[in-house]
């Protein structure tokens, strides 16, 4: 996304990057909002409008793109997990070490779940993962 700009402005997306931004929020509004009408029992006006689990999901969204994590507390938040100053190292020096695809390979050879970013494998394949 280097070098691109992402306008949103009253629901207008412009440029590649944002055509694929609302394609994925309009595909996790569907989502959301099947969800939400399939956890209701019967009927209720607790349950929110499309429109407010839209502005409920681009506010999270742009929460997300505006403060992003660095890179340690980012894996710290998908793993699950503290990660100390040695480990990061270690993951650090294997995601410099290996393409994704190669790191993907190898988590399928040694039977781990071989999904994620470099920074996750790196993190399954140094046996740190649950």
């Amino acid at each position: 996304m280097v070098g691109e700009r992402l306008t949103i402005e009253m629901g207008k997306f412009t440029g590649e990057t944002g055509l694929q931004v609302y394609e994925r929020l309009k595909s996790e509004v569907n989502s959301e909002w099947n969800r939400l009408q399939q956890t209701q029992l019967r009927r209720s006006s607790n349950l929110p409008s499309p429109e407010a689990v839209t502005e409920t999901i681009v506010v999270k969204a742009l929460d997300r793109f505006l403060n992003e994590l660095p890179a340690k507390d980012g894996l710290e938040r998908k793993v699950g997990q503290t990660i100390s100053r040695e480990q990061w190292n270690e993951v650090v020096g294997v995601d410099r070490a290996f393409s994704l695809e190669e790191l993907r390979a190898i988590c399928r050879e040694r039977g781990l779940k071989h999904t994620g970013d470099k920074k996750e494998l790196a993190w399954r394949l140094l046996g740190y993962g649950a």
